[in-house]
């Protein structure tokens, strides 16, 4: 079944009609209207903007996405573009291959980590390519091709609508409290936002069932509750439907960082003092068990 977003990217990201979306604060707030504090890009095809607005004396903070825009050519030749690549990745699941642990071992070789977002797999890519380019491509420009590329790689290989997010430093936490709610992450620098991203029912629901498959677990809606980690290491907290939760499926996302936080990071946060770093210090140099307990 195909499974995709494309027919709701507005050509102007700003033509989003937020009044639709279950969030108050949205009905209130205009995009266009709100200053921007920060703005980096993730590549050559993603721009993150931190906007801020402030209605009377309380400042809200939103975390703007914008991905490349497909015009009708591209979105055609997206959709027909689908079907080879999944009956490709099949193919390669038939045979033994195992694209999750290519695509972690290319990021591991790659310098410091820093590789397009859409070109995480090589092999993968390249048989991508090569399906556009033999199949359906005729007199699409290069820039063309990378953006349908991009989305193919998004939907198909990485985590869809937030597949940015997953991909940005800043973000230490990812979370939907249900369909038609803005998602929200939690930025290093800039505390919780919400963002522009809104999932539908049914996508949700599909997106739900993708994150739990790919920490091989499976979620129903008989056992509609799941704790899964998946490659490198992010942690996922998942509801599926509505039979556990008033809203239906909703998902929590721990991002995982390549940097571990050092006992120094974790005084400096205020995580910890010196005396209960001392104490963890001893019993690590003793052989002796501890036990934490608490909200994580």
């Amino acid at each position: 079944m195909k499974d995709s977003s494309l027919d709701s990217i507005p050509d102007d990201l700003f033509s989003v009609d937020f009044s639709e979306v279950d969030y108050p604060i949205y009905r209130l707030l205009n995009f266009k209207d709100q200053e921007v504090i920060d703005e980096y890009t993730l590549n050559e095809q993603i721009e993150v903007k931190i906007r801020k607005q402030t209605e009377g004396n309380i400042g809200v903070k939103f975390y703007e996405l914008k991905e490349p825009s497909l015009d009708e050519d591209t979105k055609r030749v997206y959709n027909e573009t689908i079907d080879p690549v999944v009956n490709a990745l099949e193919q390669e699941k038939r045979s033994g291959f195992d694209w999750r642990e290519d695509k972690e071992q290319f990021i591991k070789n790659s310098a410091k980590g820093k590789i397009d977002i859409y070109s995480h797999n090589v092999y993968i890519l390249k048989k991508i390519q090569s399906l556009i380019g033999i199949n359906i491509v005729t007199d699409l420009s290069e820039d063309d091709v990378n953006d349908i590329l991009y989305y193919l790689y998004r939907d198909y290989i990485g985590f869809r609508k937030i597949d940015a997010l997953m991909e940005d430093p800043d973000v230490e936490d990812i979370s939907c409290n249900g369909p038609n709610e803005p998602v929200f992450v939690n930025h290093s620098e800039h505390g919780e936002m919400a963002t522009n991203i809104v999932f539908g029912e049914d996508e949700l629901d599909s997106f739900v069932s993708v994150l739990v498959n790919r920490g091989g677990k499976m979620i129903t809606k008989s056992t509609p509750f799941k704790d899964v980690s998946i490659p490198p290491g992010h942690r996922v907290n998942c509801f599926y439907g509505d039979e556990a939760t008033n809203k239906g499926s909703n998902f929590t996302i721990r991002t995982y960082s390549e940097e571990t936080f050092t006992p120094v990071d974790l005084l400096q946060y205020d995580t910890f003092n010196a005396s209960q770093l001392a104490f963890l210090w001893f019993c690590i140099e003793n052989y002796r068990g501890y036990f934490a307990a608490g909200g994580t």
